[in-house]
C-alpha cells in the first residue's frame, strides 16, 4: 500500500480556517508548521490541482488594490468532510530519522570536536525554534477562548516548546559528558 499524501489534509486544515492563495498556504505551512511538518511549492499545487479536481476545495479571484486578481482555495463540504473523516484516524507511529543521532552513534570512529561541533550546531538551532515557539506561545495565550483553532494551535506549540527545551537541554549535556570523557583526570 502506498503512502498517503498527507499534503491534502496540511491544505485543507489551513483551508478550513480561512480561503488562501497557494502562495499564502507555502507561507503559512513555513510558519507555523515547518518544525514539524514540511512541505514544499512542488507539493502543494500538484496537491492544491488534485482537491479541485476532486471537489474538496474549489477557487475564486480575489480582486486586489495592489495588482492582478489572486486565485483564491477555499474548503468545500467535501473538503471539510474528507479533513473531517482523517482526523478519526489514529495517527501514524512517530518515525524518527535524526541523523545528528545516527552520526552520534558512530562517532567514536572520529575526533570528539566532529559530534562536539554537530551537537553545537543543533543545539543553535534548537534555540532558536524554541525562541519563536516562545513568541508563538505569549501571542496565543491571550486569545486562546477566541476559537477552538487557537486551542490546537497552542498545543502545537506547547509540544514544539517542551521538544525543544529537551533537545537544548540534551545537547548541554552531551556536550559536558564529551568533554568529561576527554578529559584525562576523569579517566581513572
Amino acid at each position: 500500500m502506498g503512502r498517503e499524501n498527507k499534503t491534502i489534509f496540511v491544505i485543507l486544515g489551513l483551508l478550513n480556517h480561512e480561503p488562501m492563495s497557494g502562495y499564502e498556504i507555502k507561507k503559512r505551512v513555513d510558519l507555523s508548521l515547518k518544525m514539524f511538518w514540511d512541505t514544499g511549492f512542488g507539493q502543494i499545487y500538484p496537491t492544491i490541482k488534485t482537491l479541485c479536481s476532486d471537489g474538496f476545495i474549489e477557487t475564486f479571484d480575489k480582486s486586489t488594490h495592489l495588482g492582478p486578481e489572486k486565485i483564491q482555495y477555499a474548503i468545500t463540504e467535501k473538503g471539510r468532510s474528507h479533513l473531517k473523516e482523517w482526523l478519526k484516524i489514529p495517527a501514524e507511529p512517530v518515525n524518527h530519522k535524526i541523523e545528528l543521532l545516527l552520526k552520534l552513534f558512530f562517532s567514536a570512529a572520529s575526533s570528539p570536536e566532529y559530534p562536539i561541533t554537530n551537537i553545537e550546531k543543533f543545539r543553535g538551532e534548537a534555540s532558536k525554534n524554541l525562541e519563536l515557539l516562545n513568541l508563538f506561545s505569549e501571542s496565543l495565550k491571550p486569545i486562546i477562548d477566541d476559537s477552538d483553532d487557537h486551542l490546537y494551535y497552542y498545543l502545537t506549540v506547547l509540544f514544539g516548546q517542551k521538544l525543544y527545551e529537551a533537545y537544548t537541554e540534551w545537547s548541554n549535556e552531551a556536550i559536558e559528558l564529551i568533554h568529561n570523557h576527554q578529559d584525562p583526570k576523569n579517566k581513572n
